[in-house]
């Protein structure tokens, strides 16, 4: 196998304990165990200077530039650049020969076919119709920059099935497509069975533990319908 050098371009400060890069420097992390060079890179180091790094909508307005203007610096040292779809919706392919790849988390696609529920109460549908228009703006904003970003790639890197078969049927050729799940590792996999295969947790006592942040995209509308259906089940 030829050992490639990799550029991985990262949205956010690199930091485990954020959700975001966490991802970034798993993945980075499995690239190198397969052999390859792998630099790793994040916001900080791309825009060079103090900025509003964790602002959602100033990365989605601004952070494009910076990355273009990093990639055509830096991409003659790489066999692959790595990077988020969303932040480099601009065609690039003539001046960077470099195998440009676009990883994508694709909420914004998915939001398309059905809408997140919000919660009960009668300040947050004074907010639905206050800021909702804003919203949808922003959302058709990300739809569409994300768009480009996947058609000006060379490859899409997704995480799951649902991911390439909505990517399909927005037209997206099945060969353009890569499915790799996020940091997922024999050693992980390993973990896993081993879990499986303790008694104390196939007793007769069931126990449920929940991890991760407590937010509706997450889950935590449907989460009191989540548990009373388990409960009813078993």
């Amino acid at each position: 196998m030829r050992k490639l050098k990799i550029l991985m371009c990262c949205q956010f400060p690199l930091k485990k304990s954020l959700g975001g890069p966490k991802g970034y420097i798993e993945v980075a992390e499995t690239y190198r165990r397969a052999g390859h060079v792998v630099d790793l890179v994040g916001i900080n180091e791309i825009v060079g200077d103090d900025k509003p790094f964790l602002d959602e909508q100033w990365r989605i307005d601004y952070f494009p530039e910076y990355l273009k203007s990093y990639i055509l610096s830096h991409h003659a040292n790489y066999d692959v650049i790595e990077y988020e779809a969303i932040y480099l919706p601009f065609d690039l392919r003539a001046e960077v020969k470099t195998l440009l790849v676009a990883r994508n988390v694709l909420l914004e696609l998915h939001l398309r076919k059905f809408s997140l529920p919000r919660f009960p109460g009668f300040k947050t549908l004074i907010s639905h119709f206050v800021k909702g228009p804003v919203r949808n703006l922003r959302l058709n904003q990300r739809i569409n920059q994300s768009l480009k970003g996947i058609h000006f790639a060379h490859l899409v890197n997704v995480s799951n099935n649902s991911d390439k078969n909505i990517l399909r049927s927005a037209g997206v050729p099945e060969n353009k497509i890569v499915m790799q799940p996020y940091g997922i590792t024999n050693e992980k996999f390993e973990k896993f069975q081993s879990a499986r295969n303790k008694k104390s947790l196939i007793a007769n006592e069931m126990k449920i533990a929940f991890v991760g942040s407590f937010d509706k995209r997450k889950g935590a509308v449907e989460f009191p319908e989540i548990i009373r259906h388990l409960v009813k089940s078993h």
